[in-house]
């Protein structure tokens, strides 16, 4: 039997990288990596710029679906229907560990494709062992700073996610090690489904309010 094919839901972080890499061993066939955007907001915390660069080094296509309101569920629906004919996948594969929004990504995949979680509802210390140990280097690109231990001499952006980055800036009482309520986001510039290289970025630090971003000025693959 041919392996199924499947999209996955992708930022570039961690979580969209580990998800990738487990449904790759568990035998589906990524026919497509896909970035649902708004219309006229740029993605500060996933650079778009590392995002091709990824799925360069993976080799795999990469398209972005632009969703548009007010009906924001009738907008993903078309989309995926879309990616359906085009691609010919069977199913979307998302790095959610919780629930988001009211079960919208069930609604939305609802008889068209089938929704695959592979992270969903595993511990966040199994996931970022998991990440490390295959192994993934994992650049910080946003932190929220009223929800992590920063100051303006060392926030962590552009840092490599480590265990010493959480005990650092993650107060593990009140933010979640994973980031999962918006602490930290991510970009994974090494793994090792990346066939074509590793990524090199360039940037500097932008401040937005209570967020500071890595703004990037090149994505590069380079060899290891």
């Amino acid at each position: 039997m041919a392996p199924q094919s499947v999209a996955i839901s992708f930022t570039g972080g961690k979580d969209s990288l580990l998800a990738l890499h487990r449904v790759v061993e568990q035998g589906y066939k990524v026919a497509v990596l896909v970035t649902f955007a708004p219309p006229d907001k740029p993605f500060r915390a996933h650079p778009m710029a590392i995002i091709k660069a990824q799925s360069q080094a993976l080799n795999i296509p990469h398209v972005i679906c632009t969703i548009t309101g007010p009906h924001y569920l009738e907008s993903y629906r078309e989309k995926l229907q879309q990616l359906k004919e085009e691609y010919g996948i069977h199913g979307l594969v998302t790095g959610d560990i919780l629930q988001v929004c009211s079960d919208f990504m069930e609604r939305a995949c609802k008889d068209i494709v089938t929704l695959i979680r592979p992270l969903w509802q595993l511990s966040r210390q199994e996931l970022l062992q998991d990440m490390w140990q295959r192994p993934f280097e994992i650049m910080v690109t946003c932190i929220n700073r009223r929800k992590l231990s920063t100051s303006d001499e060392n926030n962590g952006v552009g840092d490599i996610l480590s265990l010493e980055w959480i005990k650092k800036h993650v107060d593990i009482n009140n933010a979640d090690i994973c980031g999962e309520y918006g602490e930290f986001h991510s970009a994974v510039l090494d793994a090792p489904l990346y066939i074509n290289g590793k990524i090199n970025v360039d940037g500097y630090q932008k401040e937005e309010g209570d967020y500071i971003f890595y703004h990037v000025l090149s994505a590069e693959i380079v060899s290891r």
